[in-house]
């Protein structure tokens, strides 16, 4: 057996490793992951305060004898959003679900490419052994022709004979042709899925009559519809919708700031503190609420069938 650097031959489960590797749709996925990874930290993260500073100068109305002399004001306002925290965890908890979701579109991913490769290997081997079939055809063809041309020499048999043969002997030539041309382009895909990880002149060290060893069909009944990557998507999906749910209904609720100034002119300094709210009066997010309600039942019906279908 050859190391993959060599060039000479390869096993499936190395194909599938580099494939694994290489393939630029797998690297697209697990960037997704951590895509949404990134959103979690993004949900966890805490409202920003905000600051708003005013200056300026006070000019007389009247005359300076009775205001005394010009000066300059200011003030500092810092306003801080609380943040509802049922709201927050709800976000939060669909972020998380994002990502639940995002790795196992990645092991389907996986999954899809390593069960192609698999596919695709056999079917080189399958191409080569119908090429060295196509080329056993045409050599056997290509001696009964040289030994009809030696008979028609000696008037043994009819010019008609050889030309039949010569007929013959250039159809299994082009059925060779295309063969070799299938076992090419079926390497050629390998190379594709693998993303030239692979070298050119390489070789599958396996066999079409390697035996396949599969668990009992009630086993795959059990466990498939349990690991499926895309029934735990669609499940992850699922939970993010109900969160989604959540978060919407949980935006109803009065939303709070907590105020504070701090105001100083030339005699004067004070500092107030308050407190702003928001109340959901004309509109309280109904559409919002029905959309993800309906996203929801969208998701769950989709699962249901997903795992009856496998």
């Amino acid at each position: 057996m050859g190391l993959p650097g060599s060039g000479t031959f390869l096993t499936i489960e190395e194909l599938r490793r580099l494939g694994l590797q290489a393939n630029g749709l797998v690297q697209a996925a697990r960037s997704q992951v951590d895509m949404a990874k990134a959103g979690v930290v993004a949900a966890s993260a805490f409202l920003n305060p905000e600051v708003t500073v005013q200056a300026g100068p006070d000019n007389n109305r009247l005359p300076g004898i009775i205001t005394g002399p010009s000066s300059m004001q200011r003030s500092i306002t810092v306003n801080q959003p609380i943040e509802n925290p049922f709201m927050r965890s709800a976000r939060i908890g669909a972020s998380e679900a994002i990502v639940d979701a995002s790795r196992a579109s990645f092991d389907q991913v996986r999954a899809d490419l390593a069960a192609l490769l698999r596919v695709r290997a056999y079917e080189l081997l399958l191409r080569q052994e119908q090429a060295d079939m196509e080329q056993g055809i045409y050599d056997l063809l290509n001696n009964v022709r040289r030994r009809i041309a030696v008979n028609v020499e000696k008037g043994e048999l009819a010019r008609f004979e050889l030309i039949r043969a010569d007929t013959e002997v250039q159809s299994a030539a082009n059925r060779k042709e295309a063969a070799q041309l299938t076992v090419e382009r079926a390497r050629i895909a390998l190379m594709q899925l693998t993303a030239g990880a692979i070298p050119v002149n390489f070789e599958i060290n396996a066999s079409l009559r390697n035996p396949v060893n599969l668990p009992p069909l009630e086993t795959l009944r059990q466990e498939v519809p349990i690991v499926n990557p895309d029934v735990v998507r669609l499940q992850a999906e699922q939970e993010r919708a109900n969160l989604r749910i959540s978060q919407e209904k949980a935006s109803i609720l009065p939303q709070l700031n907590v105020l504070y100034t701090n105001y100083q002119d030339a005699q004067f300094t004070s500092n107030i503190a308050g407190m702003s709210v928001r109340i959901p009066i004309f509109y309280r997010r109904r559409g919002e609420i029905d959309t993800a309600i309906y996203d929801s039942a969208r998701i769950r019906e989709t699962l249901e069938y997903r795992r009856y279908e496998i």
